[in-house]
């Protein structure tokens, strides 16, 4: 069984209030002939042709402060440290700023602005990684500029690059 070609997805203008979620991308197949009936699920594409894309927490906020939120896009955060070996060797100082980093980018994860975050066990040497949701690069880089690691004096520093998608279980991005 093919998959329909995918389609262009598109942003209706902010404010419109005609903003919609996506719906669940993912559909139980069924065997064809000669199939293994055990094929279970697989990530089909989202036919639809306008959504404004928001923040998975948006239709709950939306409904307690009645405002429209933008449309978000992804962007790739990587906190990068000062040494490879930074992630296992820390010193105390260096432990509090990645303390005070995680409470940072746990308090944008409830407000909506940050999908996942977390160290990378990379043998070239650790780092963060974060995904982030935000109007534009400007928004993007006024995160990294109030995160307590980036203006820590240890060194750390930042890339941050735009996705061209992001696919959630809540909604599409991007």
């Amino acid at each position: 069984m093919g998959y329909p070609p995918p389609r262009v997805l598109t942003r209706t203008p902010t404010g419109s209030g005609e903003g919609r979620q996506a719906p669940s991308s993912v559909q139980q197949l069924k065997a064809g002939p000669g199939e293994s009936s055990q094929v279970g699920t697989m990530p089909r594409p989202v036919p639809v042709q306008s959504l404004t894309l928001r923040p998975p927490c948006a239709p709950a906020r939306e409904r307690l402060t009645g405002a429209t939120l933008p449309v978000m896009l992804p962007f790739v955060y990587r906190l990068i440290g000062p040494r490879p070996t930074f992630a296992v060797d820390m010193n105390d100082d260096e432990r509090e700023t990645m303390t005070k980093h995680a409470a940072y980018w746990g308090k944008l994860m409830v407000e909506g602005r940050v999908v996942a975050f977390g160290p990378v066990d990379d043998p070239a040497g650790s780092y963060g990684l974060g995904i982030i949701l935000a109007e534009d690069m400007s928004e993007a880089e006024a995160l990294r500029d109030g995160d307590p690691a980036v203006t820590s004096p240890h060194g750390l520093r930042v890339e941050i690059a735009p996705m061209f998608r992001l696919v959630t279980p809540s909604g599409t991005y991007g």
